[in-house]
């Protein structure tokens, strides 16, 4: 949780970064320092984690379903990651494929 008065001692500083580079966000850190991503940077890392699930729950499948059909390979590769984390949460219940994709 991040104070207030943690932001206002630095909101200076963030206006100023702000108006000289409006690719860059701010995200606190685990040792509550500030660190700044671009935004290009965060999309890349938000991509990758979109891209691990997908292979995981793949793989997931693959082992309890057997080879999976290149129509659902091709579905969970271009799935949304709100997506890969119902199918990742149906997966641990199902017994069939369908149960993995149901709504």
């Amino acid at each position: 949780v991040v104070h207030l008065s943690q932001w206002l001692g630095r909101w200076g500083e963030l206006k100023s970064l702000a108006r000289t580079n409006p690719f860059v966000v701010v995200v606190m850190g685990q040792e509550r320092k500030m660190s700044y991503v671009l935004v290009a940077e965060r999309l890349g890392m938000e991509k990758g984690r979109a891209e691990g699930q997908a292979e995981l729950l793949l793989l997931q499948i693959e082992r309890r379903f057997g080879p999976v059909a290149k129509a659902v390979t091709q579905r969970v590769r271009r799935a949304q990651a709100k997506d890969l984390e119902a199918w990742s949460l149906n997966f641990v219940d199902a017994t069939t494929l369908d149960d993995v994709f149901r709504d």
